[in-house]
């Protein structure tokens, strides 16, 4: 129960025992008894914020339990968690009504350059829209609420939802919208330099020093008919237009769609086994539109084969997937993104280099390339593009799984599977290592969160606790991909986030399983084993290269 009283204008509140979710009509930021923040950038996160502002006092959350109200707009963009500071957070916040703000327009370029440059700045997008809350809650008392109470067992308390909230704020667009105190970026904020105009420079950088939070899983999407026409490529033993594939894994084979074993969620079209591959330096030329047209990458031959004898069309049609035009589609994010940003660094040293080969835009080719604000417009592209009997490649990361009405699929990389078993046996690395920053100088007229000791407290909390295991661990049962056993009886790990390997998580030790429960299941200790930041600074260099931090295994012989 509480009990609200008023003393000359400021609220007051006194906590007795079985406390409530807060009353968004308690809202107010001139409250010394509420702390207010607000944290910009990356949409890769948002799920792990909300985990996190969900957790029970048992796994160290940040909200008394119970008294969470948790709202969401109706574009997803825009969240507010609104709860009471538990008793075990700094003296400074426990007790505190604690106002966590987020928007996620713009992606990760947003969590790094409104940090440091004054709303309206050159070259600077207008400032985050974030919800501007006036004092008693307005616009948003009238977005009703539900309790959601989490499943016995779990990590989570009892929280009210208030979803699907109106979109727009008191100030959008203006002048007075609040700057951001903090911002999450997919990778550091230097990959993004050059994605305003001018660029950042040496100082803006310098005034929001960044540390790792979590590691977020990336994976190449091809629409379904690119990713079967692969298959029948590689998957093609014995193909003659007379006998039919004796592989299970072609398109055409009779048992394609049955179950990998008896009772499996799995079939042979999803499973692992059959996911076909592509090196990393053909996915580069893609990228790059080095490559224009699928014809450009051809079948696997043998030794001493009589390439007369069958004739081999590059991504023959399989059935139910005609192409209708032979061109290369490219579906991907602006440059302020940071999936965006972990592609172009990945598969082309773009960002790190000069003179390095460009990542296809739509500037260079509107008819080929369509350029997306967040991760939900490149999979309707995707859809959109099979849908028109077109070839496309997306950018994704794993937290994007399809489901039965995506027309869309992941494919391997080196022949290597985005699965929590490889990425900590070091055989897969496409994964962007996550940061979160705020501004420790005074800069662009923006002060510095040190001038606010009860923000600056809030921000260090929400840092340190991004990248909990229980959060990652749970997020990642949302993340079930069929290719690495997520259907049934996972053997691979399936998940789109981890721990970094830096912070003091506990990492799965060797040897390495993605069962069993035991602290070398990577399910139950989902915490990279390598990076590519520096020990004992926590900070990366998505520039740089892997280097294994704890103990790995040799590599199995072929």
């Amino acid at each position: 129960m509480k009990v609200l009283t008023s003393l000359a204008g400021v609220s007051a509140l006194v906590w007795v025992a079985n406390a409530n979710a807060l009353n968004i009509n308690l809202y107010d930021e001139a409250d010394p008894l509420q702390v207010t923040i607000r944290i910009s950038g990356s949409t890769s996160h948002d799920p792990g914020l909300e985990k996190l502002w969900q957790l029970n006092e048992r796994n160290l959350g940040i909200c008394v339990e119970g008294t969470l109200d948790f709202f969401r707009s109706r574009d997803r963009r825009k969240r507010l968690a609104y709860c009471m500071g538990r008793p075990s957070l700094p003296v400074e916040l426990a007790g505190k009504r604690l106002a966590i703000h987020k928007v996620s327009e713009g992606g990760s370029g947003n969590g790094v350059a409104p940090l440091v440059r004054a709303p309206f700045s050159p070259g600077l997008p207008d400032p985050p829209d974030f919800w501007n809350v006036p004092t008693f809650g307005g616009f948003l008392t009238g977005c009703a609420g539900v309790t959601e109470t989490p499943l016995p067992g779990t990590p989570f308390a009892a929280y009210t939802l208030h979803d699907d909230c109106p979109n727009g704020s008191v100030n959008a667009g203006t002048i007075n919208n609040p700057a951001p105190d903090a911002g999450i970026s997919d990778l550091e904020p230097a990959i993004f330099k050059t994605a305003f105009d001018p660029d950042l420079n040496a100082t803006e950088l310098a005034a929001i020093p960044p540390k790792l939070i979590a590691a977020v899983v990336m994976g190449v999407p091809v629409t379904l008919n690119i990713r079967n026409r692969m298959q029948a490529l590689q998957f093609e033993e014995a193909f003659t237009e007379a006998v039919p594939p004796l592989d299970a894994c072609h398109p055409s084979h009779p048992n394609y769609r049955d179950p990998v074993v008896p009772g499996s969620a799995i079939t042979n079209a999803e499973s692992g086994e059959c996911m076909p591959s592509l090196y990393r330096s053909q996915l580069s030329a893609l990228y790059s539109g080095s490559f224009s047209e699928w014809s450009q990458i051809t079948s696997p031959t043998t030794e001493g084969e009589d390439l007369t004898a069958i004739p081999r069309p590059f991504l023959p049609n399989v059935p139910d997937n005609a192409l209708s035009d032979p061109s290369v589609f490219w579906c991907r994010r602006v440059d302020t993104s940071g999936t965006q940003a972990a592609f172009e660094t990945y598969m082309l040293g773009q960002r790190c280099a000069e003179g390095v080969p460009p990542f296809v835009s739509a500037g260079l080719d509107p008819a080929h390339v369509t350029e997306s604000s967040v991760s939900s417009d490149v999979v309707k592209c995707l859809n959109t593009k099979f849908a028109a009997g077109k070839g496309a490649i997306g950018v994704l990361s794993l937290e994007f799984v399809p489901d039965e009405s995506d027309n869309y699929r992941f494919i391997k990389v080196g022949a290597k599977a985005p699965c929590l078993l490889e990425i900590v046996k070091s055989s897969y690395d496409f994964v962007a290592e996550s940061t979160m920053q705020w501004r420790t100088v005074a800069i662009a007229g923006l002060p510095r969160l040190l001038d606010f000791p009860l923000r600056l407290a809030l921000a260090q909390q929400i840092r340190k606790k991004m990248g909990k295991r229980a959060v990652i661990q749970d997020l990642n049962t949302a993340f079930k991909t069929l290719f690495c056993g997520g259907g049934n009886e996972p053997d691979e790990g399936s998940g789109g986030l981890l721990g970094n390997a830096l912070s003091a998580n506990v990492p799965p030790t060797t040897p390495f399983v993605a069962e069993g429960g035991g602290p070398d299941d990577v399910q139950v200790h989902p915490v990279m084993t390598k990076s590519r930041g520096l020990r004992g600074l926590n900070v990366p260099n998505s520039c740089g290269r892997m280097i294994d931090v704890h103990p790995t295994e040799i590599e199995l012989a072929p």
